[in-house]
């Protein structure tokens, strides 16, 4: 990400994630790091299938009082899941808030 993204997100994001720098010659770049691991995912209430080690996910149900007020997390290792990276409203509203650009999202849940 560039720095104009840093500044943006390095407020709502703090607690939830660091900012690695990259090494590139031609501008300064950052990669986002989510420190936040969330037992969060209902599995009792959510549509997938497993192929050991990792859980393909079609119908996701989250747990609420577990995500909190998290803008970023990830699940634990047991639940290995593709594109296991998660973002909240709070995430998305800032990024739509400042118009930045390179990022897509899909709605998985709420």
């Amino acid at each position: 990400m560039t720095r104009r993204t840093l500044e943006v997100l390095r407020e709502v994001l703090s607690d939830d994630a660091e900012f690695l720098p990259l090494d590139n010659d031609e501008q300064e770049l950052w990669a986002l790091n989510p420190l936040k691991v969330l037992d969060a995912l209902d599995l009792d209430r959510s549509t997938y299938w497993h192929t050991k080690p990792t859980l393909f996910v079609r119908d996701y149900v989250f747990k609420d009082d577990v995500i909190g007020d998290a803008a970023v997390f990830h699940l634990p290792p047991e639940q290995r899941v593709v594109g296991g990276v998660y973002v909240t409203e709070r995430f998305v509203a800032e990024v739509e808030k400042h118009h930045l650009t390179g990022l897509t999202f899909k709605h998985l849940w709420g």
